[in-house]
């Protein structure tokens, strides 16, 4: 499962190739350890079900169709064999759960699972020792900022329903990007890094699929959660994946929170 050293080299080199910010990785919060996080802070449910979504994801689908930025489509892992995880066994750092330091790497600490830091994203990802697979998904990650006015009067339809959602709630930094998924496609279980967001905002284009939740910090709030059209989801705190075994495609526009948190959000929800 672990390739050759050829294949691990490859990984390596693709992995640097797709890093844009470097100036950022220095900073020490960008790999911090996916059990230090928010460990000063009550669990609380993992997913706010909103079926009262003020966008309309006709539009919203029909507009990013639109959308021609170079190169803005990527294909990740559409190759079974591309979807090993490629590290060797000397790689693997065994050490205490509260050891694991703030750097990438593998590290097992004797439950069972891997745990993998990435040096490229920030996110951490967890595998079985001999099952270690990528998730296969198709991200368009648009320009498209809630900061920014385009040209491109499809950005602007997007940000225009975006903000429908955002600016009841006070948000100002945000992002936007697209998900696909087709049938057998799937997100291993990961923790979204914390330095780029505090949480998304997902809304349903085509064929809902659940998110599931694992090994919470609070174990009542495990298992899967089924959105008709939208959720806000806790990703850069709890284990989460997602799959498609339907003979449909997924579809999923993700707004990217930076200002506000998900307790933040959770408690707007709350109160309104």
């Amino acid at each position: 499962m672990y390739g050759t050293k050829e294949q691990i080299e490859e990984q390596r080199k693709q992995q640097l190739s797709e890093v844009t910010q470097q100036s950022h990785r220095s900073d020490p919060a960008y790999y911090t350890a996916f059990n230090r996080r928010y460990h000063e802070l009550d669990p609380v449910p993992p997913v706010i079900i909103d079926d009262e979504c003020p966008m309309d994801p006709d539009v919203l689908l029909e507009s990013i169709m639109q959308v021609k930025d170079e190169g803005m489509w990527k294909n990740r892992n559409p190759d079974p064999n591309q979807r090993k995880t490629f590290y060797s066994p000397e790689e693997v750092i065994h050490c205490e759960p509260d050891k694991i330091p703030n750097a990438p790497g593998v590290y097992d600490i004797g439950d069972g699972w891997h745990y993998m830091l990435r040096a490229a994203s920030g996110v951490w990802s967890r595998f079985r020792p001999n099952d270690g697979r990528l998730g296969h998904v198709i991200l368009a990650e648009p320009d498209i900022f809630g900061h920014k006015h385009y040209d491109c009067p499809h950005k602007n339809k997007i940000i225009k329903e975006v903000e429908k959602w955002t600016k009841p709630l006070g948000i100002e930094k945000w992002k936007v990007d697209f998900q696909r998924m087709p049938t057998g496609g799937s997100l291993q279980p990961h923790i979204d890094s914390t330095y780029w967001f505090t949480c998304s905002y997902l809304i349903q284009l085509k064929h809902a699929t659940p998110v599931e939740f694992h090994d919470c910090r609070d174990p009542k709030y495990n298992g899967e959660y089924y959105y008709k059209k939208a959720a806000v989801l806790n990703i850069t705190e709890e284990w989460h994946s997602v799959k498609n075994d339907d003979t449909e495609e997924r579809m999923v526009m993700r707004v990217h929170v930076r200002d506000k948190s998900y307790r933040e959000i959770r408690k707007h929800y709350e109160e309104a």
